[in-house]
């Protein structure tokens, strides 16, 4: 059974800025700008593709065990992606928000609520988000309802709650590194052998494409 997907619901996992940086000769700063404005890219090259969103991996729960330094410096550059844009982003928090540095949690609010009337893309960011963390969030959450603790109940109170299609990654890594969306089930997972920064308006539509040619049998 084939059948052709024109757009499919897609889960960016980001990775090699700090690789890019260092190959480079550049700062962690110069590594989180490019990845700024490739995140912009990456929008405008899915809108051109006819796809109006994009679920964005920011950080897992482990990447804030990195200095102070480097993890102010990658969400101050989430912050500014929208500056490298000439679409008007409507950006969303999904996560662990609780667990954001104290300093952020302001910029993050004001961010998203100066953005909730933006149409032309949507970028939701999966901010200190990690599977294990999530199953336990939302179990948590679950019982504390009185609810039985079923997959249709996990899948309910998901941080990501629609299916999701396709699950991309950059950086010359082929693994999820626990970005692993309890919706995503039976979604596609296409690697581009680059780091991020480097991946061009190619290399996302070859993503795009190879789901659309591929074959969804969901198990049957």
């Amino acid at each position: 059974m084939k059948k052709s997907f024109d757009k499919p619901t897609i889960l960016f996992i980001q990775d090699g800025n700090r690789r890019w940086a260092k190959k480079n000769g550049l700062s962690v700063a110069d590594g989180c700008r490019a990845m700024a404005k490739k995140i912009a890219f990456l929008a405008q090259t899915l809108k051109s593709e006819g796809i109006n969103k994009v679920y964005i991996c920011v950080n897992s729960i482990a990447n804030l065990s990195r200095s102070a330094k480097e993890v102010e410096e990658y969400f101050n550059a989430y912050l500014q992606v929208a500056d490298f844009s000439e679409l008007k982003i409507r950006f969303i928090l999904k996560g662990d928000l609780d667990k954001l540095p104290s300093q952020f949690k302001p910029l993050f609010d004001q961010f998203t609520q100066s953005t909730e009337k933006n149409e032309d893309f949507t970028i939701i960011y999966m901010i200190n988000w990690s599977l294990l963390d999530e199953i336990a969030r939302i179990s948590s959450k679950i019982a504390r309802a009185g609810q039985d603790i079923t997959p249709k109940a996990l899948l309910q109170a998901a941080d990501i709650s629609e299916p999701i299609d396709l699950i991309i990654r950059t950086g010359q890594r082929h693994r999820l590194s626990s970005f692993i969306p309890l919706s995503g089930q039976f979604a596609e997972i296409y690697f581009i052998d680059k780091l991020f920064p480097d991946i061009t308006e190619s290399d996302i539509k070859k993503a795009v494409d190879s789901f659309s040619n591929s074959k969804r049998t969901y198990g049957l």
